[in-house]
């Protein structure tokens, strides 16, 4: 390794469903967005990787790594913005494509605390 709510889950249904991930530029090509000068990913590296949105401000490598417990992770990063504040975001890189994958269609919409995670390819 590296190292009361305000919104209940039905209240999350119409930001599910209107989000598309395939425009948000930060997924939709990583490499071009802001935070590929914290992690650069070769296209190869890019299958066996998985991005999390939506995340605690204050979750912390460690909490990723518990988030994916047996799938463990290879590496985890959160990113942070330009200020050095967590952007409720992180990519966790896998062994291999099929580990990535199978992280994404088990956690993706998962809970870390009381807030809703997207897991997206």
């Amino acid at each position: 390794h590296s190292e009361g709510f305000r919104f209940k889950a039905d209240d999350m249904t119409s930001f599910s469903e209107d989000y598309d991930p395939s425009k948000d530029p930060s997924i939709k090509d990583y490499n071009a967005s802001p935070f590929a000068s914290q992690v650069r990913f070769s296209d190869e590296e890019l299958k066996t990787a998985v991005f999390l949105r939506g995340l605690p401000f204050s979750a912390t490598e460690n909490d990723i790594f518990a988030f994916f417990g047996k799938l463990e992770p290879e590496a985890v990063q959160v990113l942070l913005e330009p200020d050095g504040r967590s952007s409720g975001r992180a990519v966790a890189k896998f062994s291999d494509a099929p580990r990535a994958s199978k992280a994404q269609a088990e956690y993706h919409r998962k809970y870390m605390s009381n807030r809703y995670i997207e897991v997206t390819p």
